[in-house]
């Protein structure tokens, strides 16, 4: 099922009969397909397509991962849209070439340690938070997290070709989720992978445990 990895949240104006739509699929057909849809229904004029993101099928995997860990999705996200199918994304950040990208975050409603991760297209993942730069750190509750830009902490980040759609994933723990740093860049599968194994051990060490996670997509243009 194409939709098996997708997520659309749809916002109706009663007044212009414009559908919003905002969040992400798999592939062109699945959108032509939705677009197709959405434009039969009763009351419909026109749709925007505009917050519509087409993942590259690596990502399929991360979207997975969130649904199979059952991890909270945080206040922040779910106040963002109200979905269709589940969450859809919490937001789409787009910065032209050469342009730097901030990542801006809030902490959950308790202190916690914050891992941010950034999927790219190759199939990596390059750790924003921590890394060998920040190290590991505990933020307050609420406390706002910057990364990147003039003021952000961390690594600086340029938009830059290739260009296209990244992932963005932010995950706030009470506890640390392991035992030391991971390297700042590594496969996308071995962290998933181990990231699966931490939650678990959590959940299973932890019976109350306070997290939540939030991702949005960064899409980089000429």
């Amino acid at each position: 099922n194409e939709m098996d990895c997708g997520r659309v949240s749809g916002r109706f104006a009663d007044r212009t009969g414009v559908v919003a739509l905002e969040g992400y699929l798999p592939s062109r057909a699945a959108e032509r397909s939705l677009l197709e849809t959405v434009r039969d229904l009763a009351d419909v004029v026109s749709v925007d397509r505009r917050g519509l993101v087409v993942l590259p099928h690596t990502y399929c995997e991360v979207m997975d991962f969130l649904n199979a860990a059952r991890l909270r999705v945080s206040a922040d996200h779910t106040a963002r849209l109200a979905a269709l199918n589940g969450p859809a994304s919490a937001g789409i950040r787009r910065y032209r070439n050469g342009e730097s990208i901030e990542i801006k975050l809030k902490a959950p409603d308790y202190p916690a340690y914050m891992y941010v991760d950034y999927f790219d297209r190759s199939g990596s993942v390059v750790h924003l938070l921590p890394n060998t730069q920040t190290g590991l750190y505990r933020f307050a509750a609420k406390q706002p997290v910057e990364l990147g830009g003039a003021a952000g902490i961390g690594f600086s980040l340029v938009a830059a070709p290739p260009f296209g759609t990244d992932l963005v994933v932010a995950i706030g723990s009470a506890y640390p989720l392991f035992d030391a740093l991971r390297p700042d860049t590594e496969r996308a599968p071995d962290y998933l992978r181990d990231l699966a194994t931490a939650v678990a051990a959590m959940k299973k060490k932890h019976r109350s445990w306070d997290q939540e996670y939030t991702y949005s997509f960064v899409v980089t243009e000429p």
